[in-house]
C-alpha cells in the first residue's frame, strides 16, 4: 500500500513538472531575448568612422539563437555590422555585436536594423527593429587660384592681387591671426573672416617690392581638421621701367611657288635701346619648312617638331629693319605662321613684345579647281628599259629648285648620276646608262629642296 502511494506521488510530481514546463513554453509574457544596449555613434569630424555595440541578453534558462541582423533603408550601406550570420546566446547570457558608421557623404544618416530570431518574445513575428542614426561633417577649403604671379613689377610700386577662398565643407571656418607674412609677401585680409559652408571669401596678397630680384614663397593655411592648403606667390622686381615699349614685329608676306621672298623683322625704339648701350637683340623664328627654304645669308637653323627654327641676331647699330631671304615651294600647306619667340637683350631686364606674322602661298588654282598637292602624293616617276644598256626615267616636278636624282647600289654606294641641276616645275624624261651595271637590286634617290624619296628598282640582264 505504501509502495503504491509512493508511485502515485511520483506520477503526480511528474505531471506537475510537465505542466509547469508547458506553461513556461506557451506563456506569451515570457521574453527570451532582449536588447539591453543600442549603439550610439560619435558625430564624425576629422575622421571617417565611428563604431559601437548592440548588446543582447538571454532572459531565459535555455540557449537562444539570433538568426541574423539586417540593416535596411536608404543609408543602409553606411552602417556596417560585423556579422549577420547565426549567433548563439547562452542561457541568461549576453552577447555584443559591433556596428560601425562609415558615411559616404556629409549629413545626418538614418537606417533601420532588424534582428531576426525564433527565440524572441511571442507575438513579435520573430523580429525586433531599432533605429541607427549617425552624423558626418567635414572641413574643406578651395583656393582659387592657388598660384599667384605678380609678373614683373617696378621697385617700390604697390602691388596687391585678390584671390578667393571657398568653403566646400559642411562646417564654418574662421581665419585667425591675420595678416600672414612670408618673405616679401603677406596675406593682408580675408573678408569675411568667418566662412560658412558654401560661402566665398575674398583675400588679398600683397607684395613688398623694396629690392630688385626674383622672389617666391608659399603660405600653408590649415582648417580645423589640420588639412593643409598651399598658396604660392611669386614676383620679379626690376629697377626701372623703359620709357618706350620694345616691339619685335614680322611683316605678313605672300608669294607664288618658285618665287623668292624676303622676310622683314623690325625692332621699335632702336634709339632708346642704343641710349642704354643695348645694341643687339636676339630672337628665334619658326615656320613650315616645306613652304619656305632659307637662301643666301639666311641661316638654315634646324628642324624641331616639324618646324624650322632659326636663331637670329639683330644688330641695332646698323638698322631697325632686318630682312632674310627664302625660296617659296609648294609644300604641305598653303599658310605658315612666322612665329617669334625667346626674344631677349643681353644684360637688360626688359619686356619685349613679339608680334608674329603669317606667310600665304598664292595661286593654288589648278584645272580642276582649288587644290593643294602634297609632295608624297604627287611625285610620279616611271622608268622602263629600252634595251640592255639604257633605261628611261620619267618624273614630274611640282616646285622649282635644285633637283638631284642618283642611282645607288644595295649597299648605298652611288653608281650613276641621273640629274643634278636646277629645274623648274614640269615633266621630265632622263636616260640611265646601264652599260657598266650588273643585275641586281638598286635604289633611285630623288631629292628636292623640300622633299626626298627613294624608289627600289631591279636591273635584269
Amino acid at each position: 500500500m505504501k509502495i503504491l502511494a509512493k508511485h502515485i506521488i511520483i506520477f503526480v510530481m511528474i505531471l506537475f513538472v510537465g505542466f509547469n514546463i508547458a506553461i513556461s513554453d506557451n506563456n506569451p509574457t515570457v521574453q527570451k531575448l532582449k536588447i539591453i544596449k543600442f549603439p550610439q555613434f560619435d558625430k564624425l569630424l576629422c575622421k571617417d568612422e565611428s563604431c559601437d555595440y548592440i548588446e543582447i541578453e538571454n532572459m531565459s534558462d535555455f540557449s537562444c539563437e539570433i538568426d541574423s541582423i539586417i540593416i535596411k533603408g536608404p543609408s543602409a550601406g553606411e552602417f556596417i555590422i560585423d556579422s549577420n550570420s547565426e549567433i548563439d546566446v547562452d542561457d541568461y547570457g549576453k552577447v555584443k555585436i559591433r556596428i560601425c558608421f562609415v558615411p559616404k557623404s556629409d549629413g545626418i544618416k538614418f537606417a533601420e536594423a532588424v534582428l531576426y530570431s525564433e527565440d524572441l518574445l511571442y507575438g513579435t513575428n520573430n523580429k525586433l527593429s531599432f533605429q541607427l542614426v549617425g552624423e558626418k561633417y567635414s572641413s574643406k577649403l578651395e583656393i582659387r587660384p592657388n598660384e599667384i604671379d605678380f609678373g614683373t613689377v617696378e621697385i617700390g610700386s604697390p602691388n596687391i592681387i585678390e584671390f578667393k577662398i571657398i568653403n566646400t565643407g559642411s562646417i564654418p571656418h574662421k581665419f585667425f591671426q591675420l595678416p600672414y607674412k612670408s618673405g616679401k609677401f603677406s596675406i593682408e585680409k580675408i573678408v569675411p573672416e568667418e566662412l560658412f559652408p558654401g560661402d566665398t571669401a575674398v583675400a588679398t596678397c600683397k607684395l613688398i617690392a623694396d629690392e630688385i630680384g626674383q622672389f617666391s614663397t608659399s603660405f600653408n593655411l590649415k582648417d580645423v581638421c589640420q588639412n593643409e592648403y598651399k598658396i604660392r606667390c611669386q614676383a620679379k622686381v626690376r629697377a626701372e621701367k623703359p620709357a618706350e615699349k620694345i616691339i619685335l614685329k614680322v611683316e605678313n608676306i605672300e608669294a607664288n611657288s618658285g618665287e623668292k621672298v624676303s622676310l622683314s623683322i623690325s625692332v621699335s625704339n632702336r634709339t632708346f635701346l642704343l641710349s642704354k648701350n643695348k645694341n643687339v637683340v636676339y630672337t628665334q623664328v619658326d615656320f613650315n619648312p616645306t613652304i619656305l627654304h632659307p637662301i643666301n645669308n639666311t641661316p638654315l637653323g634646324e628642324i624641331i617638331g616639324g618646324k624650322r627654327s632659326i636663331a637670329l641676331e639683330l644688330p641695332l647699330t646698323y638698322d631697325s629693319v632686318f630682312t632674310f631671304d627664302f625660296n617659296v615651294a609648294l609644300g604641305d600647306d598653303s599658310v605658315s605662321s612666322l612665329r617669334l619667340h625667346d626674344t631677349y637683350i643681353p644684360d637688360y631686364d626688359i619686356d619685349i613684345q613679339n608680334n608674329s606674322g603669317v606667310f600665304r602661298l598664292l595661286n593654288l588654282c589648278e584645272a580642276a579647281g582649288p587644290r593643294l598637292v602634297k609632295f608624297e602624293d604627287s611625285i610620279n616617276m616611271i622608268y622602263k628599259s629600252t634595251n640592255q644598256d639604257f633605261a628611261e626615267l620619267s618624273f614630274q616636278l611640282i616646285e622649282n629648285g635644285n633637283t638631284r636624282v642618283y642611282l645607288f647600289d644595295y649597299n648605298g654606294n652611288p653608281v650613276a648620276k641621273i640629274v643634278d641641276e636646277n629645274l623648274t616645275k614640269g615633266s621630265y624624261q632622263k636616260t640611265i646608262n646601264l652599260h657598266n651595271i650588273s643585275s641586281g637590286f638598286y635604289f633611285v634617290k630623288f631629292d628636292t629642296p623640300t622633299f626626298s624619296k627613294v624608289f627600289l628598282v631591279n636591273v635584269i640582264r
